[in-house]
């Protein structure tokens, strides 16, 4: 029964250090409800299942924050290179828009694109 106890120990205390590890790799508002979730679950309020639940919901609201946030920088630069070619003479806006159209395709960067305006801007 010892040895039993023994593991199961040591199997919490790996777990908590995994949980630790991703409770850190959260932004730092998003750690008080995780550490809240795992402050239950020391007290004897909670298991280690609803830890996991609520820290893979905050994970997965990170991944959406981050996302969006992607999205709105992408919308900003695409905004920017709309601009930017719309102000080009008309002959020169095709190869401006090709490059644009080959990176929404993801077969091109953002590097690529403004090299390529910047080029025919010159």
């Amino acid at each position: 029964q010892k040895r039993a106890d023994e593991e199961a120990q040591r199997a919490r205390n790996q777990w908590k250090s995994t949980v630790d590890g991703r409770i850190s790799a959260l932004p730092a508002h998003m750690q008080k409800p995780a550490k809240d979730a795992l402050a239950l679950f020391e007290r004897g309020l909670s298991n280690q299942e609803t830890v996991n639940a609520k820290l893979s919901e905050l994970e997965k609201k990170r991944s959406d924050d981050q996302a969006a946030a992607t999205r709105a920088a992408q919308n900003q630069w695409k905004s920017t290179v709309d601009g930017r070619i719309s102000a080009l003479p008309a002959h020169m806006q095709k190869p401006a828009k090709d490059a644009l159209a080959l990176f929404e395709r993801g077969l091109s960067n953002q590097e690529t694109v403004n090299a390529k305006l910047s080029e025919l801007e010159k």
